[in-house]
């Protein structure tokens, strides 16, 4: 994420006497990668609450059907690190706690799995507004495994995360792009086989603090059973970088089609603090 009013990448709006003023464009998205790095010598806090729900889920045609009431509530930590101009690293960890009707047992808390990784932007070209970022990190399945009292917090399984996030602005528009895949490995992630996700994003800088957005969200799951998880997804949200220490991004993530999957609603809420 760039510090806001103080990137080379800028736009101007005039106002009725034709003054034009100068405002930085946001690159952080509600569900779409960032590429821009911390700079060196800073970091970020980044606290995230999410809220997913769901009473459908889509069969193996994609078509739409009950299941019981399912609910899902994430509270995550992160804090990234800026090391040399652009490279940055970050850790977080989850705090999770979940309530499926359909699950026997039906319930389940506690710490989830860790994340730790790193960023590399590549690109960042001020004359085309044009940043690529490649990022690389693990999964550590710190979280509970399930047991006959709760279900669990963890994937069980390490896994390697890569994705290939860009951002390009003209004028207030701006948009992101992110192609991300997950390896799994380690004997205990059984039919998993991996996952892609691929994630779009396009915004418009209305004014300094306020940025609505709509994303398109794709992902799916390989399994080696043959059941193969598959979920489209908007997103519509609103970014808002309130001052050069602080961004807040509120969004709604709404399921559209799928199979193998459950149909579910996430609300999410997400707090940044730049040093």
């Amino acid at each position: 994420m760039k510090k806001w009013f103080v990137s080379a990448v800028t736009f101007y709006c005039a106002n009725l006497s034709g003054i034009v003023c100068a405002a930085d464009i946001e690159h952080g998205k509600v569900n779409t990668g960032d590429p821009s790095t911390v700079d060196p010598g800073h970091y970020e806090i980044e606290f995230e609450y999410d809220y997913f729900k769901a009473n459908r889920a889509f069969d193996e045609n994609g078509n739409s059907v009950d299941r019981g009431s399912f609910h899902e509530r994430d509270m995550a930590l992160v804090l990234t690190v800026g090391l040399v101009e652009n490279w940055d690293i970050y850790f977080g960890l989850p705090v999770v706690r979940i309530e499926d009707e359909d699950s026997d047992p039906n319930r389940g808390s506690g710490v989830a799995d860790a994340e730790f990784g790193g960023r590399f932007r590549f690109i960042n070209n001020e004359t085309s507004h044009l940043e690529i970022a490649y990022t690389a990190g693990f999964i550590a399945p710190i979280g509970s495994d399930d047991s006959e009292d709760e279900i669990g917090t963890s994937q069980q399984y390490w896994s390697l995360e890569q994705a290939l996030i860009l951002s390009k602005d003209w004028e207030r528009w701006t948009m992101n792009a992110e192609l991300g895949y997950s390896l799994p490995f380690g004997k205990h992630r059984d039919a998993a086989d991996g996952s892609v996700s691929l994630n779009t994003a396009i915004g418009y800088q209305i004014t300094p603090t306020i940025q609505p957005e709509l994303e398109l969200n794709y992902g799916r799951d390989f399994t080696a059973n043959e059941t193969d998880a598959k979920v489209l997804s908007v997103t519509a949200g609103l970014v808002m970088p309130v001052n050069d220490m602080l961004l807040v991004k509120a969004g709604v993530v709404k399921d559209v089609s799928g199979t193998y999957a459950d149909k579910t609603t996430l609300y999410l809420l997400n707090i940044k603090l730049v040093f």
